[in-house]
């Protein structure tokens, strides 16, 4: 039946493509043909050649902030300090030292480390003794029950404090060991992008490609970046600063530094999945909180998002806020929630998930795109458009979500989450400067209203205000490339009004972000844990089977498709390994913080218990059905049940006795009283699986049958999107 079923979906998805593809020749007959489209993509026509709607001196700079920010905006306990540092580092002089350890990294030759560092430690140990201007090290005796170098001494190191910028004295000192480790990873990747970019090709008379100075144009990209970084640090919830467009009172940080980060990744309505999954985490989290107060500090500190997660990862971070709410915020999610309820709801984080659940079942493919009024095959071969105008059609657009959806929530909760201390990050991809773009909230706080943007605003709203760059990033994130138009402007914190472009699903480049979780994450005190990351793919890890590509659609998609899944291991397997190498890089600065020696040093460092990155992909299989769910079908039946599997996957993960996701975030308290035996005898996560199991149970009742049913499911689906489907403003 389950074969039956999934040949139904995909002979249904390949009629409608055929009809697209047929509708497309027909209102095109006297378009150009496959062979005028090929010469035309291979030598443009004289004259046709589009200007670009991004100016072409933003690629550079925005190159840079996309390699070096990521790892100077990591978590500290105090950022507006760390921000005062970081800012310092963009001062030429300063940078220049900074580019001589990256130089010491990249180098071939010795690096000057002393005798007692060792041939078996690791360049970054070496290069961090003898060219980190702001570590002074020695050799010296071992204490009782160190290991020695092979000189038989042993390094300390100790913060030269007398050579770092005045304005990193305020670090505190587990900020200083964290702050000195991201510098060494940015003088490294300054280095790295310099040699990667220009190329390893001596000029004549040259002896090294370091010898060469600094170009004045990459020096300013790289003091653009350390900018940008501090600006952003000093944007974060917990600070008040000059630097920001909107204010906020100066708050503690609500969990501690080493908190937990989340990761979502792209799938359109496979979303449902993850979103079932931190529905029933974050209601479990509501309940103990109720039972021991301690457990609100068991949080997300950071939240990222592809596509579908940009979308999830707003009620997230409302869905962990202590925000009251407005009357009229909370009136307009009473007005959202299906079924609704009598009165609104109680609070800004019940809005959050009672939305997180609402969207994630019961939303249709109408409720989240329309579709263009325009020719399918010749738009599909004209290309992009000219700086003048909004963009050539593509299949569709998301102007129902944008306008219903994600500005209104933005409207009514945007002030709410910039003050939160969640800081939330949507990925997405310009594929004019072919970079990576991860659009940070705190961003937004710096975005000055003070020029209006008359073309390529991404909203309908007033352009260029501060709440347009919230909306404006989840939506540059989400729309793929075969499917719907581009965004045309987000916030990078590059300029205050935005930068021009062409932006894509944040899914081409980054469809399951772990890495930047982990970038965003905070290194504890104690390097034998690392900072626990909770990632939840929408991709089964096999993924499914695909049909045979028929037309040139079907091969796009697939293709497509393909490349995202295979990019769903990779960057967890990459992020697997960062966090790793951070915390050992990351020993040699705490040392030297805490003035202990370094023993052992070049002897590898212990791994700990477990690794840092909790990853749940969806099953291949639910009770024995492959939801075959293909590009924007957005079918609540379908989405329920992912819904639902998601819920119980965390109480199933809630209560195994050896990959606990609540142990491995550390939510001790909340651990203890979801598992405490209530006055029924039972506990909570045993009374929410009896739950589960009834949603299943009545879910499963309305469910198809066999193929029959399905093929009846599917027709009336068909005719409830003709139905429905609009056409584009």
């Amino acid at each position: 039946m389950v074969g039956i079923i999934r040949r139904v979906i995909r002979s249904r998805v390949e009629r409608a493509s055929f009809a697209l593809f047929l509708f497309g020749i027909s209102v095109g007959a006297c378009g150009p043909s496959y062979k005028d489209a090929f010469v035309d993509a291979t030598y443009p026509e004289p004259g046709s050649v589009d200007t670009p709607i991004f100016d072409p001196s933003a690629v550079e700079p925005l190159r840079v902030n996309s390699t070096i920010v990521p790892l100077l905006v990591s978590a500290y306990d105090d950022p507006n300090a760390a921000a005062a540092c970081v800012r310092s580092f963009g001062d030429p002089a300063v940078l220049s030292k900074l580019r001589d350890f990256g130089v010491c990294l990249e180098s071939s030759a010795p690096t000057g480390a002393p005798p007692c560092v060792g041939p078996n430690a690791t360049r970054w140990d070496g290069c961090m003794a003898s060219s980190f201007e702001w570590l002074s090290c020695s050799c010296g005796a071992p204490p009782s029950g160190c290991v020695a170098g092979p000189d038989g001494n042993v390094l300390s190191c100790s913060v030269a404090t007398s050579k770092l910028p005045a304005a990193c004295t305020a670090l505190g000192g587990a900020d200083q060991f964290r702050l000195l480790t991201a510098l060494g990873q940015a003088g490294e990747a300054m280095v790295a992008y310099e040699v990667s970019t220009d190329g390893s090709a001596l000029s004549s008379g040259e002896t090294s490609i370091f010898d060469r100075p600094l170009s004045a144009a990459r020096a300013a990209s790289f003091q653009g970046a350390f900018k940008n970084a501090a600006d952003t640090l000093a944007c974060d919830s917990t600070n008040t600063s000059a630097t920001c467009a909107t204010s906020t009172t100066a708050a503690p940080r609500k969990s501690p530094t080493e908190s937990a980060t989340l990761a979502i990744s792209g799938g359109a309505a496979d979303g449902a999945y993850p979103a079932g999954y931190v529905y029933e985490m974050l209601l479990a989290r509501r309940f103990a909180i109720s039972k021991d107060a301690a457990a609100a500090n068991e949080r997300f500190s950071a939240v990222v998002g592809t596509s579908v997660g940009a979308l999830l990862a707003p009620m997230i971070d409302l869905a962990m806020s202590d925000a009251t709410g407005s009357s009229s915020a909370l009136s307009w999610c009473q007005s959202k929630i299906k079924p609704h309820p009598s009165s609104p709801p109680a609070s800004a984080a019940e809005c959050g998930l009672e939305l997180l659940r609402t969207y994630m079942q019961t939303s249709n493919e109408w409720d989240i795109v329309c579709v263009e009024n325009a020719n399918f095959l010749s738009d599909f071969v004209e290309g992009p458009s000219d700086p003048n105008d909004l963009g050539k059609p593509a299949f569709g657009r998301f102007w129902p979500a944008e306008q219903n959806i994600v500005k209104p929530f933005y409207a009514h909760f945007g002030a709410e989450l910039l003050a939160n201390g969640t800081t939330r990050v949507v990925m997405t991809a310009d594929t004019q400067s072919k970079t990576m773009l991860g659009l940070d909230e705190r961003v937004c706080r710096s975005v000055s209203p003070s020029s209006p943007l008359e073309v390529h605003s991404c909203s309908s709203g007033p352009p260029g205000m501060t709440l347009d760059c919230l909306p404006c990033g989840v939506l540059a994130s989400v729309p793929n490339p075969l499917f719907a138009r581009a965004a045309n402007r987000v916030w990078t914190g590059y300029r205050p009004e935005g930068e021009a472009g062409t932006f894509l699903d944040g899914g081409l480049r980054s469809t399951f972000p772990a890495l930047r979780a982990v970038e965003l994450s905070g290194l504890g005190a104690d390097l034998g844990h690392g900072t626990p990351v909770l990632a939840l793919s929408t991709e089964r890890a096999n993924s499914l089977p695909s049909p045979p590509t028929r037309i040139g659609l079907d091969l796009a998609l697939v293709s497509l498709g393909s490349l995202t899944h295979q990019t769903h291991h990779w960057e967890l397997a990459y992020a697997t390994l960062f966090e790793e190498l951070r915390r050992d890089r990351a020993r040699m600065p705490q040392l030297a913080v805490t003035g202990a020696p370094i023993c052992g040093l070049g002897t590898a460092s212990p791994s700990p218990p477990t690794g840092s990155i909790f990853a749940d992909f969806m099953p291949a299989k639910i009770d024995g059905l492959e939801f075959a769910v293909k590009g924007y079908q957005f079918d609540p039946l379908v989405m329920t049940g992912l819904f639902i599997a998601g819920r119980k996957a965390f109480l199933d993960e809630a209560r195994d006795q050896k990959r606990n996701v609540l142990e491995h975030l550390r939510w001790q308290h909340t651990a203890a009283a979801v598992k405490a035996p209530g006055s029924s005898g039972t506990s909570y996560l045993e009374d929410r699986l009896a739950q589960v199991v009834a949603d299943k149970a009545t879910w499963q009742l309305g469910f198809p049958k066999n193929a029959v049913e399905w093929e009846a499911h599917v027709a009336a689906r068909r005719q409830l999107l003709e139905d429905n489907l609009e056409l584009c403003p």
